[in-house]
């Protein structure tokens, strides 16, 4: 079975532009058939041209933004920007509207931020309160910049040192750096399922190996932003917690069972059924939709049946009595292998079952509003793909008749397709064609030609609706070798014959360089 989640509107994801109307989002048990269905899918009639990417690495690459309310980490990169740019002007009022507005920002973001982003945030907050002379002091603006560096490479904002107000910022930042660093570190103790990998104020600070052993990180004194993150979680964990020089302080990151990929792609599947949710469901699924700013989630899914044609029946076991002698004796079939006519019967009749099922996939599609936290089925049509393999290209054998400059020819050529787009809802295949005409009488057009053989080749586009039995469009360049060269347009019906075979009757004319040309055909294929 497999999962497919259809963003409308927005998304971003993997490697998706962020300006996408429609996003595809699969999710499926076994990663081999992935490739086949995402691709069935983006082809298949009344979808569009969705792009398609895996749930789960969707939800890897997420981590940390599933959670109650709006993502807001662009809002405080925005002003944190604007903030730098008002210091380089030293409009430090205009400074601390903008830092006011990063913290309100800060506190909805629920995975790593940058170290420079909240290193910037601190110190601009500090510089604004020396320079504006606030009475809540610079002190632990300072010192959480300087607690959050710990050692990194951080670029300090620029403030315009040359003015009067960038002594007092350097002065007063050197001093309260200095503190810090002499009062000493404190140490955490990280600790959560194996697995669990930790970064502390946007930097990595290792896994943990074991549930019994803590990841021991020590650290200058402030509040430092810790995230924790594990394979198959669908929310990080994040806290902001204190670090007091000379003491321990133990954190343990504990991730809710109803937040993991499984239990989500299992409600997901359950509600497809029921049109119900819990709801753990429906806020994960409207938190991460208000966060990419969409109206609404299409969720489809494949669901694989075998349709039986033909009934199973089963053969009981021999009679242990009977004699050997009653089955009659072994002779050869016509397969090289002696055995007695009961076991012939046998063996044919588990042929004929081994071919008389076929296994059908049919996408169900169904919608999830964020506003209303409601499931509802989708009005449009429900797809059928009769068959697993998609096709790609087709090989078969043409014959057909050709009538130019008052000849006429009987043609006989080898032809292949290859599958290179779909547009308004059929496939679009390159074709060509390469083989023999022979006219019914000697061409006399050239000096020394006097033979009958031509030599005859095609190249074209093939447009047709996906049908068992539909109608056709073709046209491209056409050869005959050595006496005409030009183009021409078919049309005809085709039929698909049990999914793979594919007979088609055209007519077709043209226009080559000594007049016109026409002619009609018969071609069977074989699609792979």
């Amino acid at each position: 079975m497999l999962l497919f989640v259809s963003a409308a509107l927005a998304g971003v994801v993997s490697e998706v532009p962020l300006d996408v109307e429609s996003l595809g989002v699969l999710v499926c048990p076994v990663d081999d058939s992935c490739e086949e269905a995402a691709a069935w899918v983006t082809r298949a009639q009344g979808l569009g041209d969705m792009p398609i990417v895996r749930l789960d690495l969707l939800l890897e690459r997420d981590n940390g933004g599933w959670t109650g309310g709006s993502d807001t980490r662009a809002a405080l990169v925005t002003a944190v920007t604007t903030a730098e740019a008002a210091a380089a002007k030293n409009r430090w009022s205009a400074v601390r509207a903008a830092i006011l507005d990063a913290k309100a920002s800060l506190a909805s973001v629920r995975g790593d931020v940058n170290t420079q982003t909240l290193f910037t945030l601190w110190f601009l907050d500090g510089a604004a309160a020396v320079v504006l002379g606030d009475d809540r002091g610079h002190e632990y603006s300072f010192r959480q910049a300087a607690a959050i560096a710990q050692g990194q490479e951080v670029k300090i904002p620029p403030y315009g040192e040359a003015t009067p107000s960038g002594v007092p910022i350097l002065r007063a930042w050197a001093d309260e750096r200095r503190k810090l660093l002499v009062g000493g570190e404190g140490t955490l103790a990280l600790s959560g399922p194996p697995g669990t990998r930790w970064s502390i104020d946007g930097v990595s600070a290792g896994v943990t190996a074991s549930g019994d052993e803590a990841t021991r990180v020590s650290l200058l004194p402030g509040n430092h932003r810790i995230v924790a993150t594990r394979d198959g979680s669908v929310r990080s964990w994040q806290g902001e917690v204190p670090v007091l020089a000379g003491r321990t302080l133990g954190v343990t990151a504990v991730f809710s069972p109803t937040e993991t990929a499984a239990w989500l792609h299992a409600r997901i599947d359950e509600a497809f059924d029921s049109l119900q949710g819990p709801p753990e469901l429906t806020s994960l699924l409207s938190d991460w939709a208000q966060r990419h700013d969409l109206a609404a989630l299409r969720l489809l899914r494949v669901d694989t049946s075998v349709v039986a044609a033909a009934p199973s029946p089963t053969v009981g076991p021999a009679d242990p009595l009977r004699p050997a002698a009653a089955d009659g004796e072994r002779v050869d079939h016509g397969d090289g292998i002696p055995s007695t006519y009961a076991e012939e019967v046998v063996v044919l009749d588990e042929d004929a079952r081994d071919h008389a099922s076929s296994t059908e996939e049919r996408l169900r599609v169904m919608w999830f509003d964020p506003t209303l936290g409601r499931f509802s089925l989708d009005g449009g049509p429900v797809l059928a793909r009769p068959d697993t393999q998609p096709t790609r290209f087709r090989v078969g054998l043409h014959l057909g008749y050709a009538g130019m400059m008052a000849h006429h020819h009987a043609t006989v050529d080898l032809g292949g397709a290859w599958r290179i787009g779909r547009i308004a809802g059929g496939p679009l295949d390159l074709e060509g064609r390469l083989g023999l005409a022979r006219a019914d009488a000697p061409y006399n057009l050239y000096a020394g030609w006097v033979d009958q053989q031509l030599y005859h080749a095609s190249l074209g586009v093939r447009w047709a609706p996906s049908w068992d039995v539909a109608p056709f469009v073709a046209a491209g360049p056409e050869l005959y070798v050595p006496v005409a060269f030009g183009a021409r347009v078919s049309t005809g019906a085709q039929i698909r014959i049990e999914r793979r075979w594919l007979a088609v009757v055209e007519v077709h004319g043209g226009w080559l360089d000594q007049g016109p040309g026409w002619g009609a055909g018969l071609s069977v294929g074989r699609m792979y």
